[in-house]
């Protein structure tokens, strides 16, 4: 514990002079109620996470040192665009993480003789931008870097878009052979067993009902050099308009699922001990799925407010409904979500705040053959609120982000406090608090994260 506490405090005070000669005229610009910062150029960071209620006996799984790296940058040239909005970080748990937000290029082209404009974007960007992805992390269309599932990453699709604008109406097509699904949470497989040092990592299950008997379940998952696993084809149109002030926006096509589904052939074998075991060889598979998704908002002022509609349809072929293979739940789900966001602000402060609800009333089970619960949506009835307030001239800011699940009376609890130097240093701490109800029984996304109550401290300095 102490050579951690001891490189924390050698890298602060590194970053601190060595920020003294660096440019200080870089603007940093604050969207607190994300508790997030929005600006040009690049950012590194330290972060030290400390579990408080976890139990183990080993003191070092208690605490995580992060080392973080993000870019964003824009380029333009004539009539191309190209930006990119991309990060990496090393942790002493979980090993070398990375996510892409976007790296995309875009050219556009006004035609004023027939009073429209063209355009199209090659790379990874943002195409729906639904709120069930960017503040409920759901990964209905777009993907999520979950590396920490209580804050995870949105990150855009990956491919074509060309589209048109006449008067306001704007239309788009989106087009890709690959898909690039949820990342995060590091784990490999030894002597048969997943494993994984990530202290967010849920158990896969031990054993399984082979023949009538429980037998123990050792893991053979081979996928290196598997590129056909990202080869899925996506089409997706849009239609985006505003009517007396109303904005509309509307997605339907077909996508690939974002979480792997997992098929297993269950083979018996004999130990050198002569004792039977199930040996499960694990195939991953991100299923095709048929998806309409609409969005409404209307801006009133400094208010936005907001309603999202959104359905699946997965394509089931006649292998994930054969009985003699394991799988992982498959569901088609339908959501709906609503809320606001704002910001009032007064003399030398700024006040964010915003919140949403969250309700899944329809979920199909299509499979009626599972023995691995391993894909599924984080939240399905839940409630969210963001607010912070934000002092000037000093930068200090205080914000709260709380969500709270009604199925599993389970909440996350996320104050943070922030200030901000003239250098382009950022020195935060958050605490985030995970509370359940006593039922042992209940199953869910915070129920299973109960236990990791944490405490972070972190510097970001801003080149």
């Amino acid at each position: 514990m102490r050579h951690i506490f001891c490189a924390f405090f050698y890298l602060i005070c590194a970053t601190y002079f060595f920020s003294k000669s660096a440019l200080a005229d870089i603007e940093i610009l604050q969207k607190s109620y994300l508790t997030q910062s929005d600006y040009w150029g690049e950012t590194a960071q330290v972060r030290l996470d400390n579990f408080i209620s976890v139990t183990n006996a080993n003191p070092q799984q208690n605490q995580d040192l992060f080392f973080a790296f993000e870019s964003i940058r824009k380029f333009q040239f004539n009539a191309l665009e190209s930006d990119w909005n991309l990060g990496s970080r090393y942790s002493d748990l979980e090993g070398f993480q990375f996510w892409i937000k976007e790296l995309k290029t875009e050219y556009q082209l006004a035609i004023p003789s027939l009073k429209t404009e063209v355009g199209l974007k090659l790379g990874r960007f943002y195409h729906t931008n639904l709120k069930m992805d960017s503040i409920w992390g759901l990964g209905l269309v777009e993907a999520q870097f979950r590396g920490d599932p209580l804050t995870p990453i949105h990150q855009g699709l990956t491919g074509l878009s060309v589209w048109t604008k006449l008067g306001n109406l704007e239309f788009s097509l989106f087009a890709s052979p690959l898909s690039l699904p949820d990342t995060g949470v590091a784990y490999n497989i030894q002597d048969g067993r997943l494993i994984s040092n990530s202290p967010w990592f849920t158990q896969a299950p031990t054993s399984v009902v082979y023949q009538g008997q429980v037998v123990p379940l050792s893991y053979n998952l081979d996928i290196n050099n598997r590129l056909d696993l990202l080869v899925n084809p996506s089409l997706l149109a849009s239609v985006r308009t505003k009517l007396y002030g109303l904005g509309f926006n509307f997605n339907a096509g077909i996508i690939p699922s974002n979480q792997f589904f997992i098929e297993v052939n269950p083979i018996a074998r004999v130990d050198s001990n002569n004792e039977a075991f199930v040996q499960a060889n694990v195939v991953p598979e991100l299923l095709p799925k048929a998806i309409l998704a609409l969005k409404l908002d209307k801006q009133i002022k400094l208010t936005n407010i907001w309603a999202e509609f959104f359905s699946e349809n997965h394509q089931l072929n006649q292998r994930q409904g054969n009985s003699e293979i394991y799988q992982s739940e498959i569901f088609d789900h339908t959501f709906l979500a609503f809320g606001l966001d704002s910001k009032i602000s007064f003399k030398a402060m700024d006040f964010d705040y915003g919140f949403s609800y969250l309700r899944n009333p329809n979920r199909t089970k299509l499979n009626n053959f599972n023995e691995f619960q391993f894909a599924n949506y984080i939240y399905n009835n839940a409630f969210e609120t963001r607010m912070a307030l934000t002092f000037f001239p000093s930068l200090f800011s205080i914000s709260l982000n709380f969500k709270y699940d009604l199925d599993e009376s389970a909440f996350l609890a996320s104050p943070r406090f922030t200030y901000k130097t003239k250098d382009n240093i950022q020195i935060y701490s958050q605490y985030d608090l995970i509370g359940r109800a006593s039922d042992e029984n209940i199953q869910g996304f915070l129920a299973e994260q109960a236990a990791n109550d944490r405490f972070t401290v972190g510097i970001n300095y801003v080149f």
